[in-house]
């Protein structure tokens, strides 16, 4: 499956670099991403039995990745990347019945590969310039763990203990996201934010949620 994920990123770049377009003088663009994921499940998930005493939060974590921006015309981008992404959720068990609390969180890892259109916005030139992203996401789940803090009790553990959770290895997404690209001490930046929503449950349980993350990044142009 990492093969997969790498001949889906090289041949993105491998499209795009045989594109002959008339904004070829502007010239293909590499970076970096730095920023954050905060992710949650589509859906409560089933491993915890009594819904009615949780809830359902977002995982904070961090995200880094590489782009590679292609122009196909003065407004439109074909923009592969390659991600590391924490995704996952946060789950607090709250019973005052019993006068017991809990945070589970459940940590998905992936390395992800977006194969993004980007459109860009306003006039040429301009010192900021908003910008429009869409395309499919194809990911690699390379661990899984879960961490309980509890009343008394704090620990982790790897999922394949767990035993009953049937992960998939591979997922899909879609992305939809935009932001504004400009200059700054001789390079191009970009902030934006994005929503990479699961098209597959995590596991072939088909009640299993499926993932749902925002990613708030920061992009620098080599």
């Amino acid at each position: 499956m990492r093969q997969s994920l790498a001949f889906a990123f090289v041949t993105a770049l491998l499209v795009s670099g045989t594109v002959t377009t008339p904004c070829d003088a502007q010239g293909t663009q590499f970076g970096v991403y730095l920023g954050s994921s905060l992710s949650r499940f589509q859906e409560n998930s089933t491993i915890i039995a009594d819904e009615d005493l949780v809830s359902n939060k977002r995982r904070v974590a961090l995200q880094i990745g590489l782009w590679m921006q292609r122009p196909l015309s003065s407004m439109l981008s074909v923009q592969p990347e390659l991600h590391y992404v924490r995704k996952g959720a946060k789950f607090s068990f709250d019973d005052t019945s019993e006068d017991f609390s809990a945070d589970i969180t459940f940590g998905l890892n992936y390395i992800e590969v977006p194969v993004l259109l980007r459109l860009n916005l306003g006039s040429d030139g301009s010192a900021v310039r908003p910008f429009l992203l869409a395309g499919p996401a194809f990911g690699y789940n390379v661990n899984c763990t879960t961490k309980v803090e509890a009343t008394g009790f704090d620990g982790s553990s790897d999922c394949d203990e767990e035993g009953d959770i049937d992960l998939r290895t591979f997922d899909v997404g879609a992305t939809i996201g935009g932001g504004f690209a400009f200059s700054a001490a001789g390079r191009s930046f970009t902030l934006g934010a994005r929503l990479t929503q699961g098209l597959r449950t995590i596991a072939s349980d088909a009640e299993a949620p499926k993932n749902q993350n925002i990613s708030v990044l920061l992009g620098i142009g080599f």
